[in-house]
């Protein structure tokens, strides 16, 4: 159903994704109507619709309605860093964290938010209740049979972030990988290079 990569090291190899496991959405091939991709858009939708309980503006948790608030709303939507994406894997879903959402760590807050936050649960309007309950359903899981394959180590597409290729010890002479060097505090010593005729860089080792 799709396709993805991981950025783990270079010996991983290539083949199914795993349930628990972690990899990346920067690239996905796949195909038409998955499963997968229906049910990611699934829980996004859900998260930005629903109604978050009173105050819940101010803790981590997506939230674009937010109980008892002026209307019409004019706020822009509360998504903390990284939730939409992590439902790439419901199982990852942030709001199931232990302890649930904690206080946004990226601002200060006021006395008045942090009551209106004590009392969230604590909705007098019925439907107002159900509604904030039903906003806080799980995240609906892929279907068992949902095919995701994992591109892994050299076959993978993760950049080199840090340029970590010119950390690993040097034999300038040589012209090749410094193997006798071995302390990874003081190199990347996951590298065996050598430098080419036309100027290039060849490795039979490492993320190259």
């Amino acid at each position: 159903d799709i396709v993805a990569y991981t950025d783990e090291e270079a010996s991983a190899v290539s083949g199914a994704c795993r349930r628990n496991g972690q990899f990346s959405s920067n690239f996905l091939a796949a195909r038409k109507g998955n499963p997968f991709s229906e049910t990611w858009w699934t829980n996004m939708k859900h998260k930005l619709t629903r109604l978050c309980g009173a105050g819940e503006f101010s803790i981590e948790k997506t939230c674009c309605h937010e109980a008892y608030a002026k209307q019409p709303e004019r706020r822009l939507c509360h998504i903390p860093w990284g939730h939409l994406e992590w439902l790439k894997l419901p199982s990852a879903d942030p709001d199931a964290a232990e302890g649930g959402p904690q206080l946004d760590p990226t601002r200060r807050h006021s006395k008045s938010e942090l009551e209106k936050l004590g009392g969230r649960s604590q909705h007098k309007d019925g439907d107002i209740a159900e509604r904030v309950k039903a906003g806080n359903a799980p995240a609906v899981q892929l279907p068992p049979d949902t095919r995701m394959y994992c591109l892994r180590g050299v076959d993978a597409m993760t950049p080199h972030i840090n340029g970590e290729v010119y950390w690993q010890p040097w034999l300038r002479q040589a012209g090749t990988t410094d193997s006798s060097q071995t302390d990874s505090r003081k190199f990347d010593t996951r590298f065996s290079c050598q430098e080419r005729a036309n100027g290039g860089l060849g490795s039979e080792e490492g993320k190259w």
